[in-house]
């Protein structure tokens, strides 16, 4: 496996986190574009599960070994915009995620994306969310540190709250019904906490905080949106 689709990829033999969220809001037997694929994991675990998946990938390594597993994947610099010959219109749903991040322009994918999809098709957006409780306690303390992955993955290109998710969204044109935390994810005290209340109790207030305070305490957003 390459280094790039090696960084990327998951086993997701059962859907869990934000993967599992994303999979709740696709219609039955979808048809489904995902931008930037990867090795085609979660595309592979949606066609189990009754969907039909084409991805858009820009690492030429990665987009061989999706298709090395018999998966329709297109090579494509979404830095650019959608290959001109994928007919966007057939599609039931988008997916975005994690990719946006690393665009340019991606108000510029987004508003094409729009204009191309058949009315009612959904766009469902998952990225960082850069207002998390870390990162602002971080910030009091002078520091804004890069890294292989994460928040502050070294690719990003942009950074967004959950409201400027939101924004990002609607102001491509989409008529944005949900959005909240991907995933729940481990406290910036997780340790304490462990100590304290036990995994399961720390499990559960961490689940707990993450539903009620996304803006705070969810890593990864969630925003889906329709064309009207």
């Amino acid at each position: 496996m390459n280094q790039t689709a090696s960084i990327y990829h998951r086993d997701l033999s059962e859907l869990v986190g934000k993967y599992k969220t994303v999979a709740e809001f696709l219609p039955a037997g979808a048809r489904v574009l995902e931008l930037g694929c990867a090795s085609g994991y979660f595309a592979r675990a949606l066609e189990l599960r009754g969907h039909s998946v084409v991805g858009l990938e820009g690492d030429p390594l990665a987009a061989e070994e999706a298709r090395a597993q018999s998966l329709e994947v297109h090579d494509a610099d979404l830095s650019v915009g959608i290959p001109t010959h994928i007919a966007i219109d057939q599609f039931d749903a988008v997916l975005a995620m994690d990719i946006l991040e690393h665009l340019p322009n991606p108000e510029k994918i987004l508003t094409e994306l729009y204009k191309g999809m058949k009315p009612g098709a959904r766009l469902i957006v998952t990225g960082p969310n850069v207002a998390h409780l870390s990162m602002r306690l971080r910030l009091l303390n002078g520091q804004w540190n890069y890294a292989d992955t994460g928040i502050l993955d070294r690719t990003h290109l942009r950074f967004y709250t959950l409201t400027s998710w939101i924004a990002l969204t609607a102001n491509a044109g989409f008529a944005v019904y949900a959005h909240r935390a991907a995933e729940d994810a481990p406290l910036p005290a997780n340790r304490l906490f462990t100590r304290v209340l036990g995994k399961s109790g720390s499990q559960r207030l961490c689940a707990f905080l993450t539903k009620r305070y996304p803006r705070l305490f969810a890593v990864v957003v969630l925003v889906v949106g329709h064309k009207i």
